[in-house]
């Protein structure tokens, strides 16, 4: 997992402002219009560009160096999986559940930049902050497989804490993403179960970052080596450190011996 350096405000902005005044003066425009709020951001403006393929093309995705958020996976541009993921989700009502997410580690994620949507329109429509059904400090690119899974569960923002690669590990003979330390003793590490909450270990997951691991481990590559070998190498050194594998985890393992699999599992270059 890496830290998403939220360092394009101005250009995000810009797009989002232009976006905001026209929005304004629109007939829909009022206390309950947050995901249409942020559905009409699809439209083209008067330039003829689709403001939220703007975001995500030529912002989003480059300052996540092209990768999903939660997994990992390799995301290409836009029509490759992509997804915007709401830290804040649409879903959220109150500023209760709102100042959850402003904590100390969420670099950029606060009360400065991003407010209820309701009382954006509450307070007269003007930015900062902006309604986080569209704020740029509340966008993050997922995978539509992980964005799908977290749908509006409540979660630790780990990919805007400065260091998280140094405070998680992955098993390389099992895949499994775990805590360098108990992130319960570690003030102020996370006490909710992130992790489990956007599917980090799912079956599938941990499966394909052994395979990478163990390709890795024996000077092999998924691209070219013949993925049978890769496959049953990887649940062999899996099964040795875990023996109470589950079944759910070995048909993870047989699932991974298709076309369409093992095209998703070229995607995790990063474990590589």
């Amino acid at each position: 997992m890496e830290t998403i350096a939220k360092n394009n405000a101005a250009r995000a902005n810009a797009i989002i402002d232009a976006y905001l005044a026209w929005a304004k003066n629109q007939w829909w425009f009022g206390m309950n219009c947050g995901r249409l709020l942020y559905e009409k951001l699809n439209l083209r403006d008067a330039t003829g560009n689709n403001n939220r393929q703007c975001l995500v093309d030529n912002i989003l995705l480059p300052e996540q160096n092209y990768r999903c958020c939660y997994c990992m996976r390799r995301i290409i541009n836009r029509l490759d999986d992509a997804s915007i993921e709401h830290i804040v989700p649409q879903s959220t009502t109150s500023n209760e559940e709102m100042l959850h997410y402003f904590s100390a580690r969420s670099d950029g994620l606060n009360a400065a930049n991003v407010c209820l949507t309701t009382d954006y329109v509450q307070n007269g429509a003007s930015v900062p902050p902006y309604p986080h059904h569209v704020a740029y400090h509340n966008f993050v690119i997922a995978c539509r497989d992980c964005n799908t899974y977290r749908w509006h569960k409540e979660i630790e923002p780990l990919f805007l804490f400065a260091g998280i690669k140094d405070e998680v590990s992955y098993n390389t003979d099992t895949g499994e993403v775990e805590w360098l330390f108990d992130p319960v003793y570690a003030n102020p590490m996370p006490d909710l179960p992130t992790m489990e909450k956007v599917g980090a270990n799912l079956p599938v997951l941990k499966a394909i970052r052994a395979v990478w691991f163990y390709s890795k481990k024996n000077g092999l590559s998924p691209v070219t080596a013949r993925r049978e070998d890769l496959i049953y190498g990887a649940w062999g050194d899996s099964i040795t450190a875990q023996p109470a594998m589950s079944d759910e985890d070995f048909e993870a393992y047989l699932s991974l011996n298709t076309e369409e699999m093992w095209n998703k599992l070229l995607k995790y270059d990063y474990f590589g």
